[in-house]
């Protein structure tokens, strides 16, 4: 396909006559993702959000919703004011609801509701656990920036934000920012259009000048997504000069929803964020990018082996068969797993049933946010083992 044939459709530029008013909520997407911030809505079937002081345009067409914060706030007061003074379930469900449009005071205030109810209900303490968790992450300093303490919030004493891992969590290396890079190419949805990229080395005109097609003012006048995808299409070797910059949908959910859950649940320095974890580790705090893409690439390589001969195999990760991925299994009492957790002493099933808010979150993002084809993102990196004897008699992650 010529340059000049990809140019229809992509060089119509609107004039955009927005409201001046502009109100803060989240806008939801056909394809699952959100992004939260200053919303106005445009005269000319555009939806334009601020997300960290850059407007982004999105075309009304891919939106499932927005909601503003200010409706949303009677919304959830109407709702919380409306359960049964003993349902925590509903309080629980409300909290992942607001946790959702990352509304994290109001997620905080149903789960504490529901704990009031129910002073020993684990899933109100580990809830509560993971929101304040996630709220640190997102304060944490970004790079070079000094890191400040901890707030001393006692539901989380190994807070990210510290200078130093907590007390027997273990130190290794991490994804470089080249790595990141590419799993967030490999990771963008194909129906992706508003991530935000820059193109480095000249490699427009390489690309053009190597692609044959067309000039380099046609193709420069494509929107810079679309340059980005045909030059990782058509020319991967260039790959490394389209530098992704921020998360494709699938990470950021990871980021917000899935791994949280999963710190605060099996990440704890005395399981699988510790010394005595084997042959799986995470990182704990995940409190950079580089340490929550690695953590996501830990999860992606890991596999174990169903017996002896290692021709029947469980991945951490499954992406033909999500609900088998381990990530689901694990988190399930015995009695509600196909694949049990290893026997180890201590260890309590984050989840208690498939109908865990925490549960669901996890399988709607291996079901529906993730790329079905397992990427081979040719990383050389061996994810880390405890220095304990493995535990879980699991194997060693896939590495590259």
């Amino acid at each position: 396909m010529a340059i000049r044939r990809w140019l229809m459709g992509g060089l119509a530029v609107c004039a955009m006559t927005a409201s001046v008013w502009a109100r803060p909520g989240t806008v939801m997407m056909r394809d699952g993702g959100s992004y939260q911030g200053d919303i106005t809505e445009a005269e000319d079937g555009k939806v334009v959000v601020k997300v960290h002081n850059v407007d982004m345009r999105i075309d009304r067409r891919d939106i499932a919703g927005i909601t503003y914060v200010d409706d949303a706030a009677g919304d959830f007061k109407k709702k919380l004011a409306a359960l049964g003074p003993k349902d925590v379930k509903g309080r629980l469900d409300l909290a992942d609801a607001a946790l959702a449009q990352r509304q994290y005071d109001w997620a905080k205030q149903a789960a504490q509701s529901a704990l009031d109810i129910d002073p020993n209900s684990k899933e109100a303490t580990d809830f509560l656990m993971m929101v304040r968790r996630q709220q640190e992450l997102e304060r944490a300093p970004k790079a070079g920036e000094p890191k400040s303490q901890p707030g001393g919030d006692p539901l989380l004493p190994d807070a990210p934000g510290t200078t130093k891992p907590p007390a027997g969590a273990v130190e290794h290396k991490q994804l470089t920012a080249d790595d990141v890079n590419t799993i967030k190419q490999f990771e963008l949805g194909g129906e992706e259009n508003t991530f935000r990229v820059n193109l480095t080395n000249d490699v427009r005109r390489r690309f053009v000048t190597k692609d044959g097609q067309g000039t380099l003012a046609e193709f420069s006048a494509l929107p810079v997504q679309k340059q980005a995808r045909y030059i990782l299409t058509r020319a991967p070797e260039m790959r490394n000069d389209v530098r992704i910059t921020s998360d494709p949908i699938s990470m950021g959910l990871f980021k917000t929803r899935v791994q949280p859950a999963i710190l605060a649940g099996c990440a704890t320095t005395a399981c699988h964020g510790g010394t005595g974890a084997g042959n799986f580790v995470l990182i704990t705090p995940a409190d950079s990018e580089p340490a929550t893409y690695t953590n996501f690439y830990i999860l992606t390589q890991y596999v174990k082996n169903l017996d002896k001969a290692g021709k029947a195999q469980a991945q951490m990760i499954d992406r033909t068969a999500p609900t088998k991925s381990l990530l689901l299994q694990y988190s399930l009492p015995n009695d509600a797993a196909d694949l049990h957790h290893p026997d180890v002493p201590n260890y309590r099933p984050p989840f208690r049933n498939v109908a865990d808010p925490r549960y669901k979150a996890i399988s709607d993002w291996l079901t529906g946010s993730l790329n079905p084809a397992t990427p081979d993102y040719g990383i050389k990196f061996t994810p880390p083992s405890g220095t304990s004897p493995d535990a879980s008699g699991t194997t060693k992650p896939a590495g590259k």
